[in-house]
């Protein structure tokens, strides 16, 4: 108990200072979405990129805030693969963007599923017309499914865990946890390759 106090405590003036000031609060926040993205983007699966920077922007929305995280994204697929090999992922994440801003206002928006599934067929479609080639010791068919199954997933859980602090549910809380989980998981896997001195991987040193 007393533990929780002294926490509550130091948290207090920070609360106190987003209270006072949102917009400072709502600053933070943009850039922290702009790293995660350049992170995500960068993130490697199977010696090629990932689609965890597809599932990120499907979860951002739009706005200023899905803005940066897709222009993080596009920066982050760019610098890890070159332009040539991210042209795919970049598409896919244009593709996501621009079905969430154009479905904005809309019941259908706000169903749950609407955005993974969004991302999973973004995937699939990208990765029908360039995709087909063998990366990573795997087919581009089999490359190509794990992508829509983990750019749909990816979507579900990014948006748990990117969700207002109103939670209703235990359910709800539990499915922010694991959304939590796997985000930070997904961004310390494209952190990997950020290495200090040329030897520390940052990735690996936070994960």
């Amino acid at each position: 108990m007393a533990a929780r106090t002294r926490q509550a405590a130091r948290s207090a003036p920070w609360e106190s200072v987003f209270r006072q000031r949102p917009a400072l609060k709502k600053r933070l926040g943009d850039g922290g979405i702009f790293l995660l993205a350049l992170a995500m983007g960068a993130g490697r699966l199977f010696a090629g990129p990932g689609p965890f920077g597809m599932g990120l922007v499907a979860a951002a929305g739009w706005g200023l805030r899905g803005f940066l995280c897709l222009l993080g994204t596009a920066m982050g697929y760019a610098a890890g693969s070159g332009l040539f090999g991210a042209v795919r992922y970049i598409a896919a994440s244009f593709l996501i963007f621009t079905v969430g801003f154009i479905t904005q206002g809309r019941k259908i928006r706000e169903r749950p599923w609407f955005m993974p599934l969004a991302a999973a067929a973004a995937a699939a479609v990208t990765g029908a017309l360039y995709g087909r080639g063998e990366t990573g010791g795997l087919p581009g068919t089999v490359r190509v499914f794990l992508e829509v199954i983990l750019a749909g997933g990816c979507a579900y859980l990014f948006d748990a865990a990117l969700t207002p602090d109103s939670l209703a549910t235990e359910g709800a809380e539990q499915r922010r946890s694991i959304g939590t989980a796997a985000l930070a998981a997904c961004a310390l896997m494209g952190m990997a390759g950020v290495r200090l001195w040329r030897t520390v991987s940052v990735g690996r040193l936070l994960a």
